[in-house]
């Protein structure tokens, strides 16, 4: 089975695939493994107690982080193509086709705010450690540094010599 994203909280790995299924992995052998019918797994983000799947359904599906049992599941009104998880803000960012970032609550997922600053689909978003900046990049090596706070920009590159 081919593995298309893999992302670790403080207690376990998580697995996704091209062909819809998620596994989590534990050190101490305790597991677990879900489903997604025909849906291939886009990104993975956790927090310390859920994890979000991000599908080619535009879904965004809430699981249990122990048990993998889904809690709720949104489809996006627009085409989602990556996703990050900010613990110091509890949201969800999302970056779509547009080269747009919907910032979602993570409680609701509902979204708070929408921003611009790419213009080519979003390939991939990480938060830094601390939880103060996302960063942001496309398949043409544009990357941003944005505040997790005042939703601004910290920093631009469009210069980026190696692939995001």
């Amino acid at each position: 089975m081919l593995m298309e994203v893999m992302i670790a909280n403080d207690h376990s790995v998580y697995a996704g695939s091209v062909t819809g299924f998620i596994h989590k992995i534990n050190g101490d052998a305790a597991s677990a493994t879900a489903k997604f019918e025909g849906a291939k797994i886009l990104d993975l983000t956790a927090s310390s107690d859920a994890l979000f799947a991000l599908t080619l359904r535009k879904e965004i599906h809430e699981l249990d982080a122990n048990s993998l049992e889904v809690r709720r599941m949104v489809t996006m009104p627009f085409n989602a193509t990556c996703m990050t998880y900010v613990s110091g803000t509890s949201e969800l960012w999302v970056g779509d086709s547009a080269g747009k970032i919907h910032v979602l609550a993570a409680d609701s997922l509902e979204q708070t705010h929408e921003l611009e600053g790419n213009n080519q689909a979003l390939k991939q978003m990480i938060t830094s450690p601390d939880s103060s900046m996302v960063v942001s990049g496309n398949k043409t090596r544009h990357i941003i540094v944005w505040s997790t706070t005042s939703k601004e920009k910290l920093q631009e590159n469009g210069n980026h010599k190696q692939g995001i």
